[in-house]
C-alpha cells in the first residue's frame, strides 16, 4: 500500500443531467455519459492532460438522473470546468450540472 503522501488524492463531484425532454434523459446510460466526458476532456486537455485528471465515472442513477465522477484533487477545477462544454450526451441535447463536491464518497452520497 502506498503512503498517504504518495497516493493520488481524489475529489468527487455529484452531478445531475438536465434537459428539456424528460423522456430523452431517462434513456441515457452510464456508457454514454463516459463517452461524452472522455470526448470533451480529450478535446480540451489532450491525452496527457486527460490522463492527469484522473477522471472516472463512479456511478449514475437513471431514476434520479444523478451521478458521481472522480477527479484528482489538483485537477478538480479543470474537471468542473469541463461540465460547461458538454452540450450533448448520446445525441440527446442535455447537460450535466455539477451539484456538490467532496473528498469523501460517503458524505457526497448523503448530500444527494
Amino acid at each position: 500500500m502506498l503512503k498517504p503522501t504518495v497516493r493520488m488524492k481524489k475529489r468527487y463531484v455529484a452531478f445531475e443531467i438536465i434537459g428539456k425532454d424528460a423522456d430523452k434523459i431517462e434513456k441515457i446510460n452510464d456508457n454514454e455519459i463516459k463517452r461524452a466526458f472522455y470526448k470533451i476532456l480529450n478535446q480540451l486537455y489532450g491525452e496527457i492532460g486527460f490522463a492527469s485528471l484522473g477522471f472516472r465515472l463512479i456511478e449514475y442513477n437513471k431514476e434520479t438522473k444523478k451521478g458521481i465522477v472522480r477527479f484528482r484533487r489538483q485537477e478538480l477545477d479543470k474537471g468542473i470546468a469541463s461540465f460547461a462544454f458538454i452540450k450533448t450526451i448520446g445525441n440527446k441535447e442535455v447537460r450535466p450540472f455539477p451539484l456538490s463536491t467532496s473528498g469523501s464518497l460517503k458524505k457526497l452520497r448523503e448530500r444527494i
